[in-house]
């Protein structure tokens, strides 16, 4: 679909017992697993508001949801894809610190999503470009995330 881009295909599952609130952001609890029904090893277990969206859309209700997850690297003021209908996207920023990958936000604020070399699977890692940067080394991406 993205020229450049990498893709993971991914069910999300809803997993309320991981739901909390801290610092007045309410966090959704998600486990997610491979199309064959595989449980994908990664630190990433809670999105925000505005990350399910990204991620599942507005009108989720459901307990789980099959869909592919692009990311493409970009720069910080490249200009936006036009998109079909149906395709959700944001801009941001990961950060290497160490063994760890942060994502940031297009303002450069911080978030919860954070990737790690002996926590994620090869291929999250891949994926989200962490294995291609060196320490203290950073890139932009747009993530586009679609239904299948």
């Amino acid at each position: 679909m993205f020229e450049h881009g990498r893709c993971l295909t991914l069910e999300v599952r809803r997993n309320a017992c991981l739901d909390h609130a801290h610092d007045r952001i309410r966090y959704s609890g998600f486990s997610f697993f491979w199309p064959d029904g595989r449980p994908v090893s990664t630190g990433v277990s809670k999105l925000c508001q505005v990350g399910t969206r990204i991620l599942l859309g507005k009108r989720f209700e459901g307990d789980s949801l099959l869909v592919e997850i692009w990311v493409v690297p970009t720069g910080e003021d490249a200009p936006k894809l036009a998109l079909p209908k149906g395709i959700r996207s944001c801009r941001l920023l990961l950060k290497r610190e160490g063994p760890r990958g942060i994502i940031h936000l297009f303002d450069r604020t911080p978030t919860d999503l954070i990737f790690e070399d002996d926590v994620d699977e090869t291929p999250v890692l891949h994926w989200i470009g962490l294995s291609a940067l060196g320490v203290d080394e950073e890139y932009w991406l747009d993530l586009f995330a679609k239904p299948v």
